[in-house]
């Protein structure tokens, strides 16, 4: 199993978050946990966001 909420390439990303609100899910908390968090984030409202 596996415990992340979104790890990978940003399509696999975007499948995994798309897997919790088929289930259901209505809120959901992205962490960023890059040493670089202003840059995780810039990448996921660019390149993951979009797909969502």
């Amino acid at each position: 199993m596996n415990v992340w909420t979104a790890c990978g390439a940003p399509a696999e990303c975007a499948e995994r978050i798309r897997a919790f609100e088929a289930v259901g899910a209505q809120t959901m908390i992205i962490r960023f946990t890059s040493y670089d968090q202003k840059a995780q984030l810039a990448r996921f409202v660019d390149e993951v966001a979009p797909l969502l």
